[in-house]
């Protein structure tokens, strides 16, 4: 049974183009304000009284894209405080590749200047409305990046929020300029060589949302229009066919996917912080097998993350597929620094090991292939 609602009714504003060209291609989104670029997401250079404590587990940011008429009006946001567990307004949330951290734009939130990467800011122009404010969730924004606690807190967190927004945008960066938006392959080359792909955080971002809509500057698409999944085109596209293809099956089966194949997809993409090619799939799971096993915590080492990653594969493996901790026999011993596999020396370890070490944490494990798992 699938877990997709039905379409959101805020997604009607985004049209389509003529069924001539199958419903797969992009058409001019109903806003389009222009940017700048800024943030060093892992610090934001802003007055700290910005971020009200979060007091409750449910507790979480969003943020309020003021409506512009032009895209050269500075871009004003706020900034306020809700409960998941209560109401809260509708919103839609932004996955989107972070970027270079060297170069920075202005923006406003709650009267206050805030830097983001030149990549957001482009994003936030962008999908700015004319007349009307948005209500949207930014990691970069929404969590205090500079507090460690918080950001483990928020990044738990992931799964609700995506699986909670109204529709995700996908946003994949400036349009290419005398693209052919009447050819198929033309856009689908152009889609497919975005670096928006390669990052790990999108993979949850992009299967989790009820609805994902992709832009390219003013142009959106929407996913489940991309019916030329029947034909694969070139090679060079396999990484976003793989991340689409992911999606439609975890839609029809969220327990297909199991935590090996999930980090072994995760091997195959790019994060700032190596330690994300865990945690930034972990919104992938609702299983106590998961989640009691990984939980986000960057005080730990890589190393550390990655011996509790694979100690978790292992040992869920050994009791079954079940969703449930029933009858689950749990290592006692949850010290990230005991040996975990023969091919890794813990001990030798620097505690700084980058991201290669995941594969041969993994090496001479049972687990399927990460382009070749498929829903039963």
């Amino acid at each position: 049974m699938g877990r997709r609602g039905p379409k959101s009714a805020a997604l009607s504003g985004i049209r389509t183009l003529p069924r001539r060209i199958s419903s797969r291609l992009i058409h001019r989104a109903h806003n389009s304000p222009h940017i700048q670029k800024t943030l060093d997401p892992d610090c934001p250079a802003c007055d700290p009284s910005l971020y009200e404590p979060l007091a409750f587990e449910s507790s979480i940011r969003f943020l309020t894209l003021r409506a512009a008429s032009s895209k050269e009006t500075q871009i004003a946001c706020t900034l306020e405080v809700h409960d998941l567990a209560k109401g809260i307004p509708k919103y839609v949330a932004l996955s989107y590749v972070w970027g270079p951290a060297f170069t920075k734009a202005k923006i406003s939130v709650n009267g206050q200047q805030f830097d983001v990467s030149p990549n957001l800011f482009e994003a936030l122009r962008h999908i700015r409305r004319r007349h009307s404010d948005l209500v949207v969730w930014i990691d970069a924004i929404c969590i205090n990046q500079a507090d460690i606690l918080e950001r483990n807190h928020q990044v738990a967190l992931m799964r609700r929020i995506y699986s909670g927004a109204d529709y995700v945008i996908a946003w994949l960066g400036a349009a290419t300029p005398d693209l052919d938006w009447d050819e198929p392959d033309a856009v689908v080359r152009d889609l497919a060589s975005r670096t928006y792909w390669s990052r790990v955080w999108i993979i949850q971002e992009f299967v989790l949302g009820r609805a994902v809509v992709l832009q390219c500057g003013d142009m959106c698409l929407r996913c489940e229009d991309l019916d030329w999944l029947s034909e694969p085109p070139a090679v060079e596209s396999l990484q976003m066919i793989n991340i689409i293809i992911i999606r439609k099956f975890y839609s029809c089966n969220t327990s297909a996917l199991t935590l090996a194949n999930a980090l072994a997809i995760a091997y195959f993409s790019n994060a700032t912080d190596v330690r994300d090619k865990v945690y930034g799939i972990l919104g992938l799971f609702n299983s106590h097998q998961v989640l009691k096993r990984l939980k986000p915590d960057y005080n730990l080492s890589p190393c550390e993350v990655f011996c509790l990653a694979i100690r978790a594969v292992r040992e869920i493996e050994s009791n079954g597929s079940s969703s449930t901790m029933e009858g689950s026999s749990i290592i006692s011993d949850s010290d990230p620094q005991v040996t975990v596999d023969r091919f890794h020396d813990r001990a030798s370890c620097d505690g700084k090991c980058g991201s290669g070490n995941l594969i041969s944490l993994l090496h001479g494990m049972r687990y399927i292939g990460p382009f070749n798992w498929c829903p039963s």
